[in-house]
């Protein structure tokens, strides 16, 4: 017996989930407690990752179930893959503001990292690209 079941009923509460919240929802049906906040964390670092490879741009409310998720589970994850899953956030909040989507920025990154994603931002938009890759290349990027 399979651990889930793939069913026509699954497949339509699916189909109909509009957001990423909605679409948890739908996969806690059938997990225990510590598998939905696997689920969690897993579903916010492939929206996170994502954001890297495809021309997608997340919602706000995307942002803010990252981050509540990450928030609240985040600790289960190894410490080497929660600082890697925090640089993708970092860089994916510093294009969304680039971009002019400031609030899925705001939401997405950490308030403690916010120096961060302003010293990034103002690095890629105000230097020229000649000292950008110098500076790259001093510090080993």
């Amino acid at each position: 017996m399979p651990d889930l079941v793939f069913d026509l009923a699954l497949y339509d509460a699916i189909k109909q989930a509009t957001t990423m919240t909605d679409l948890y929802t739908v996969g806690c049906a059938q997990l225990s407690a510590a598998e939905q906040d696997w689920l969690a964390v897993a579903l916010s670092a492939k929206l996170v990752e994502l954001c890297f490879y495809r021309p997608f741009e997340p919602s706000v409310e995307d942002c803010r179930f990252i981050r509540d998720a990450l928030n609240a589970h985040g600790d289960i994850m190894t410490p080497d893959n929660r600082i890697a899953l925090q640089e993708l956030i970092i860089g994916t909040a510093v294009r969304l503001a680039i971009k002019g989507l400031i609030a899925e920025a705001l939401v997405l990154a950490p308030a403690k990292r916010l120096p961060t994603v302003m010293a990034r931002i103002l690095f890629r938009v105000a230097l020229p690209s000649t000292l950008r890759t110098r500076v790259k290349t001093l510090v080993g990027r």
